[in-house]
């Protein structure tokens, strides 16, 4: 299988993602996030937010251990 390069903005995905930065796992990243845009606070899952099949094609690659 040929890889499937993403790209996104690092910052956004930080800002999305970082309650998960100390353990990234497939299982913390595919769950629910809590996160602040400008002065409105959101909780949405991956799926929620579009990433989810993104985390699947990684797994599915062995990205995650």
């Amino acid at each position: 299988m040929k890889p499937t390069i993403i790209s996104g903005d690092v910052n956004t995905f930080e800002t999305l993602f970082g309650d998960v930065e100390e353990n990234p796992t497939y299982e913390a990243l595919s769950g629910s996030h809590t996160f602040k845009l400008e002065s409105t606070q959101y909780t949405m899952t991956a799926e929620e937010m579009g990433y989810q099949k993104y985390f699947d094609q990684w797994k599915e690659q062995g990205l995650f251990n």
